[in-house]
């Protein structure tokens, strides 16, 4: 489902910018590590307050 996702706005952008220096397959990997931790972080902060435990969840 990410890979999809990540492919999806890659050809977004390339159909866009279709000159950009970056290949489809760049452009697709970096969107997908981006789709990654944007996904981690707020999965991590739905948890944090649904259980209460957001003070410990965004501490350093």
């Amino acid at each position: 489902m990410l890979e999809n996702l990540a492919g999806w706005i890659a050809a977004s952008i390339k159909n866009v910018v279709p000159e950009h220096p970056a290949s489809y397959a760049v452009l697709k990997f970096a969107v997908a590590i981006v789709l990654n931790v944007v996904l981690v972080i707020g999965c991590t902060l739905l948890i944090s307050v649904i259980t209460g435990k957001t003070a410990e969840a965004v501490s350093f």
